[in-house]
């Protein structure tokens, strides 16, 4: 399994700003029918 894949931000409104989405995963979460997701985004935008 792998442990984080990362996609393209699929919302245009925010792509400017967040341009790309992390689909993380663990064995510790494996139990939940659910995905964790982090964005990611550029240190000027904070």
């Amino acid at each position: 399994m792998a442990q984080y894949d990362v996609y393209p931000n699929p919302q245009r409104q925010s792509r400017q700003f967040i341009p790309y989405v992390i689909d993380v995963q663990s064995n510790l979460i494996d139990c939940l029918a659910t995905r964790l997701a982090a964005c990611r985004t550029y240190a000027r935008n904070w």
